[in-house]
């Protein structure tokens, strides 16, 4: 019976290339970065589940067992994300990012699990987002009063290592606003509404 599984300490070298940068053109102020990425995972910890029958005095039942299995893996890509001040008060941002994970090593025990089939789990391939920011011009005496929305999306990813047609999430997209009243008329009291989706 393999109760007590002892696994080596997993390690990432990982290696990063970036520039970030201010820049004014005319009344306009914004500021990029830029980043590329590179990262090898050893001796990873992945779990995974495994289906087994069991015989019972009831009967044959199915039991789902956790198996963690050791795994090495790439992953590799870039991000940027940038900040522009088009208009005093506005506030633009986004960002976009994308990645490619792919298993070098992967010792399981999942019949038909490797690392040629295995498809890393919780990794979604483009990641993005945009957020805009408006603060109102009003009177100090009446306090700061700002409005918010921002967008964020996700490609699709798979929960697990495994191919499982359910343990997989599509692309979605999600939409938050928010509405903030700082230092309400003078006071310290500050009030917010938002929507989170």
């Amino acid at each position: 019976s393999e109760t007590n599984i002892a696994f080596k300490p997993e390690t990432v070298d990982d290696w990063e290339l970036g520039l970030k940068a201010d820049w004014n053109i005319g009344d306009i102020d914004g500021r990029t970065n830029v980043a590329l990425f590179y990262a090898e995972n050893t001796d990873t910890q992945r779990q995974n589940s495994l289906t087994q029958q069991l015989q019972t005095p009831s009967g044959i039942i199915n039991q789902s067992v956790t198996i963690i299995d050791n795994a090495t893996s790439e992953t590799k890509g870039g991000e940027i994300e940038m900040t522009v001040l088009p208009l005093p008060g506005l506030d633009l941002s986004g960002f976009w990012a994308v990645s490619f994970a792919e298993f070098t090593e992967y010792e399981s025990r999942v019949p038909g699990v490797n690392k040629d089939t295995a498809q890393m789990g919780v990794a979604p391939q483009h990641i993005g987002g945009f957020t805009a920011r408006y603060t109102l011009p009003l009177s100090p005496e009446i306090g700061e009063v700002s409005l918010q929305g921002n967008y964020y999306w996700t490609d699709s990813f798979k929960w697990s290592d495994t191919y499982d047609p359910y343990g997989e999430t599509e692309s979605y997209g999600l939409v938050n606003l928010r509405a903030d009243w700082r230092d309400v008329m003078g006071t310290s009291l500050d009030v917010a509404l938002y929507v989170k989706n």
